[in-house]
């Protein structure tokens, strides 16, 4: 994720129980929410890991984000990426 301008939004507010598999006993964190900085800031992320029998390997982690930026400061339609293509028309 070095060549992108996106955050992992755990790191972002510090959180301290990151590990997230096996669910019944998280020791590795291998599931992340990223996020790009220049519009969105993370105000609390979490991780659930209590259910007695978990529907996935995996513990599930949520975030809440605030804009970053006033609507002036968004770009424009014209710089945004198209959903189909990807690319800047």
């Amino acid at each position: 994720m070095t060549d992108t301008d996106l955050r992992a939004a755990r790191t972002a507010v510090a959180d301290t129980a990151a590990a997230t598999y096996p669910a019944d006993a998280p020791r590795q964190r291998i599931d992340y929410i990223f996020y790009p900085p220049r519009f969105f800031a993370p105000t609390d992320v979490r991780r659930w890991c209590s259910a007695p029998d978990p529907p996935s390997d995996h513990c599930a982690i949520t975030a809440s984000f605030r804009l970053a930026l006033s609507a002036e400061e968004w770009p424009s339609n014209e710089t945004r990426p198209s959903p189909e293509t990807g690319s800047v028309e």
